[in-house]
C-alpha cells in the first residue's frame, strides 16, 4: 500500500504538500519568487504543457523548494525529462552547401535605401556635390569700390596763399597774454582743541592687546571711539562725567589725572563700563 502511495505522488503534489505544511499561501509564495500565481498553480497541478520551456519549469521548482526549505532532488526526479533538441538534417546529406537563412540572394538592390544608413550615404554625397559646385553656379560678387574723390572736393583743395605773395613779410605771431597768477588762498586753520574747563575730565589709554574703546561725555555725544592695537596710546577729554566702555579690559591700562585707574571692579565678560568724574 505504501509503495502505491509513493507511486501516486507527483512533483506538483510534493510541492503543494510542502507549501501547505509550511503555512505559506500560494500568493505569498508567488510574490517571493516574483512570478504570477498561475505559474505556481501550473507547477502544483503538473500542467507542464502550459510552460513554454521545461527548463523554466525545473528552475521554478528548484526555487520553490528553496523557499519551502525542502530537498529538491525528489521533486526533480518526478519532473518530466526535457527532450534533447533535434538537428535539422537535410536529406541531401552533409555535402549540401550551407546557406544562411537570413541572406536572400534575390533581394532587390533598391531595398538598401529603406535603411537609415542607406539613406544617409546618398544624402551626404548630394550635399558634398552641391557645396563643391556652389561657387561655380553662384560666384561671389566683389565688394563695391569706394568712389574716387572729385578734384574739387574741399578735402583736396589747397590752402589759399596769404595776401602779398611770397615776398610779403611774415605776419607777426599773435601775442598771448600771460595768465594772472593769484596767490593761493590760505587754507583754513583747524580749530584749536577745546580747553579744559572746571567741569571737564580727561582719560588716557595704553593698549597691551587689541582693544576697542568708546568714550561719551555728559551730553551723550561720543568724543572718542577707536580700536587700539598693542602698544598704541590715546587720550580723550570732554564734559564730565565721561562714560567709558573698554572692549578688552584685560588688555588696556587706564590713567585718570596721571594716576592708574583700576577697571577690575567694573569688568563683566572682559568688558569694563565706568564713569570718570571731574
Amino acid at each position: 500500500m505504501t509503495e502505491d502511495v509513493k507511486s501516486a505522488e507527483t512533483a506538483g503534489s510534493l510541492l503543494r504538500s510542502a507549501r501547505q505544511a509550511s503555512g505559506v499561501h500560494i500568493s505569498v509564495l508567488a510574490m517571493r519568487l516574483k512570478v504570477p500565481v498561475s505559474k505556481i498553480e501550473c507547477l502544483e497541478n503538473n500542467q507542464w504543457d502550459l510552460f513554454a520551456d521545461l527548463v523554466f519549469a525545473r528552475t521554478l521548482a528548484i526555487s520553490t523548494c528553496k523557499q519551502l526549505r525542502i530537498d529538491p532532488a525528489p521533486v526533480l526526479a518526478l519532473l518530466p525529462k526535457a527532450a534533447p533538441p533535434r538537428l535539422n538534417v537535410e536529406e541531401s546529406g552533409l555535402n549540401q552547401r550551407f546557406l544562411n537563412a537570413t541572406i536572400k540572394r534575390d533581394r532587390p538592390w533598391w531595398l538598401v535605401f529603406k535603411t537609415p544608413l542607406g539613406l544617409a550615404v546618398p544624402i551626404l554625397v548630394i550635399a558634398a556635390f552641391l557645396l563643391y559646385f556652389w561657387g561655380t553656379w553662384f560666384p561671389s560678387q566683389p565688394a563695391p569700390e569706394e568712389p574716387a574723390m572729385p578734384p574739387d572736393s574741399p578735402l583736396q583743395m589747397e590752402a589759399p596763399k596769404e595776401a602779398g605773395g611770397p615776398d610779403a613779410a611774415p605776419a607777426a605771431p599773435p601775442t598771448v597774454a600771460a595768465p594772472s597768477i593769484s596767490p593761493p588762498s590760505a587754507s583754513p586753520k583747524a580749530p584749536p582743541p577745546p580747553l579744559a574747563t572746571a567741569n571737564s575730565a580727561a582719560v588716557a589709554f595704553t593698549a597691551t592687546a587689541t582693544s576697542w574703546i568708546q568714550v561719551s561725555d555728559a551730553t551723550g555725544q561720543v568724543v572718542f571711539s577707536k580700536t587700539l592695537q598693542a602698544g598704541e596710546t590715546a587720550d580723550a577729554q570732554g564734559q564730565a562725567p565721561l562714560k567709558v566702555v573698554l572692549g578688552n579690559a584685560g588688555g588696556t591700562h587706564v590713567l585718570v589725572k596721571n594716576q592708574a585707574f583700576d577697571t577690575q571692579p567694573f569688568v563683566v565678560n572682559n568688558v569694563a563700563r565706568f564713569e570718570i568724574q571731574p
